[in-house]
């Protein structure tokens, strides 16, 4: 019994692969349309992988136990840069200004198609200065509005959520 249920959550982790477009579909897996609301398991990207998100905001939506057949929806969460401007100071030197959005993007498991993609958009940074302080060698400095947090990004999702 143990075994089955590691497999079935090993099998499921797997389906992280969508997030970065090389998934398959589950024909098993229950159907997803929006607006229905559905069992589902989110990734969120670190270090350039996709991979389970236990934040207390929504690792609890996972299907228990695990499984393909119970779970409709895979969520993949990752954090997208837009550069808004470069400030060009003397000496060479450029500040980046630099807007950090949340991209949100949701997968019916049944047929691997994307269903939702949106960016949840985070802070606009501070404008550019008339004097600036850079840090380190050579190169661009950022500076950078703030990301929008895993609660922002959970309460988006609570659309879409079986409670």
């Amino acid at each position: 019994m143990r075994q089955a249920y590691q497999d079935e959550r090993e099998r499921l982790d797997a389906t992280s692969a969508l997030c970065d477009g090389a998934g398959q579909a589950f024909p098993e897996a229950p159907g997803f349309v929006p607006p229905a609301r559905a069992r589902m398991v989110v990734f969120t990207q670190t270090r350039g992988e996709f991979r389970r998100g236990y934040s207390t905001d929504f690792r609890d939506w996972s299907p228990s136990p695990p499984g393909i057949d119970l779970t409709a929806v895979i969520a993949c969460v990752d954090d997208v840069d837009t550069e808004l401007d470069v400030c060009r100071y003397p000496g060479g030197r450029n500040m980046r200004r630099v807007q950090r959005d949340r991209r949100v993007r949701l997968f019916s498991l049944q047929t691997g198609a994307v269903v939702v993609d949106v960016a949840l958009p985070g802070s606009q940074p501070d404008g550019c200065a008339a004097i600036e302080e850079f840090y380190g060698g050579e190169g661009d400095n950022v500076k950078a509005g703030s990301t929008p947090g895993d609660d922002t990004v959970a309460t988006f999702l609570r659309t879409y959520v079986t409670p």
